[in-house]
C-alpha cells in the first residue's frame, strides 16, 4: 500500500512529459491514422484514472476546474487520417448544443471582460510575431494555432480551467452558426454570410480551434511554466508540433 502511494505521489510531482496529455500506447488511444477515432475515443474512456491525470487548478472564483467526466487526453496533434467530428467533440469534451457567447457572458459578467481582454492580447502578439516572421500561416495554419492557444493559455492562468473552457467553446458554438456582431462586416469579409452574419467555419477547422484551446489550458496547468514568458511557453508547444497546424479532416 505505502509503495503505491509513493508511486502515485512521484507521477503527479513528475506531471506530463511536456505538460500536455497527449494520446500515447499507455492510455491505448492509438496516434496512426489507420485507426478510427471513434475506437480511439472508447479506449481512452476504458483507462483507469490514474493514466488520466491532470493538474487542475480551480477558478479565481473557487470553483471547481472544470466539469468533466476526466482529464481530456488529446489524439497526437499531427495525425492526418480522418476523424468522426462527433468522435473527437466526446474526446475534447465539446457540446455543440451548450451556451453560445451571450448567455456565457451574463452568468460570467467579469471573467467575460477577463475573455476579452486575453483575446485581444493574444490577436495582438500573434500579429507582432508575424511580422517579425517568427510564425506564419494567419488562416488555419501556424499563427492561426498560437492565436488559440496563447488566447486560452492567458485566459486559463487568469480566470482558471472551467471558464476558460466554458468561453472557448461558447464561442465555437456561436462563430459555427449563430448570429454575431460580425454582421458589421457583411461585404467586406467574405467568410461572413448574407443571411445572419455567422463566420463561416467548416467542421475540420472547429476541431482544430477546439484542439488548439485544449493545449493552450494544458500548458497553463503545468506549474513549470510559470515562470516562462506567455508567448515563448506556446512557441515552443507550435515549434515542437504540440499544436494542429491545419483543419482536421472530417467524415
Amino acid at each position: 500500500m505505502m509503495a503505491a502511494l509513493e508511486e502515485e505521489e512521484r507521477i503527479r510531482q513528475a506531471g506530463p512529459a511536456d505538460g500536455i496529455q497527449i494520446a500515447s500506447a499507455d492510455t491505448g488511444i492509438q496516434s496512426d491514422a489507420a485507426a478510427p477515432l471513434g475506437q480511439q475515443a472508447q479506449t481512452a474512456r476504458s483507462e483507469p484514472a490514474r493514466n488520466l491525470q491532470v493538474a487542475q487548478a480551480p477558478s479565481r472564483h473557487g470553483k471547481s476546474p472544470a466539469k468533466q467526466n476526466q482529464p481530456i487526453i488529446l489524439p497526437e496533434p499531427t495525425a492526418d487520417g480522418p476523424v468522426v467530428t462527433r468522435d473527437l467533440e466526446r474526446i475534447l469534451q465539446f457540446d455543440p448544443n451548450g451556451h453560445g457567447e451571450l448567455s456565457t457572458s451574463i452568468r460570467s459578467p467579469i471573467d467575460t471582460m477577463t475573455a476579452k481582454n486575453t483575446a485581444e492580447e493574444a490577436i495582438l502578439t500573434t500579429e507582432k510575431l508575424a511580422k517579425s516572421g517568427r510564425i506564419s500561416g494567419s488562416h488555419n495554419g501556424g499563427a492561426d494555432a498560437f492565436r488559440h492557444a496563447l488566447w486560452h493559455y492567458k485566459l486559463t492562468k487568469s480566470s482558471g480551467y472551467e471558464a476558460s473552457k466554458g468561453f472557448g467553446d461558447a464561442h465555437e458554438r456561436d462563430i459555427q452558426g449563430g448570429i454575431r456582431a460580425g454582421i458589421a462586416n457583411l461585404g467586406r469579409n467574405p467568410r461572413f454570410t448574407p443571411l445572419n452574419g455567422a463566420e463561416l467555419v467548416t467542421p475540420g477547422e472547429r476541431l482544430m480551434d477546439l484542439y488548439n484551446n485544449e493545449v493552450g489550458r494544458q500548458l497553463a496547468l503545468d506549474p513549470r511554466n510559470l515562470s516562462k514568458p506567455d508567448e515563448d511557453v506556446i512557441l515552443d508547444a507550435l515549434s515542437n508540433n504540440k499544436l494542429r497546424d491545419k483543419p482536421f479532416k472530417v467524415v
